[in-house]
């Protein structure tokens, strides 16, 4: 969000509505097992075994090279408008199950 400028919207959505409410999509079925889980990536095993190693790109770096070739290339960063449909359409299903839980 920072390297693009805008404040971020999070939304947490359980697994489960992600599946039911979209179940065609591509990533409804992956998320049921691992990527159900959110991840901390850690180099220290490799620098145990290799302590030479020495990583020279780092995401917060080189999200800004990313956006950039997006910006110069953009007949190849299009958005996918099945993919904002579906985010859409999650949006929406969020905001159902949180009237309803409040009772609305």
């Amino acid at each position: 969000a920072h390297a693009l400028g805008v404040r971020p919207k999070l939304l947490h959505l359980a697994t489960e509505t992600s599946a039911e409410s979209q179940p065609d999509w591509f990533w409804s079925g992956l998320l049921a097992g691992d990527l159900s889980h959110s991840e901390v990536f850690d180099n220290a095993k490799i620098r145990r075994y290799v302590p030479a190693f020495n990583p020279t790109r780092f995401f917060e770096r080189e999200i800004y090279k990313i956006l950039a070739w997006r910006r110069a290339n953009p007949q190849f960063a299009r958005a996918d408008p099945a993919e904002a449909a579906v985010a859409a359409r999650l949006v929406r299903t969020h905001a159902r199950l949180q009237a309803a839980l409040a009772g609305e």
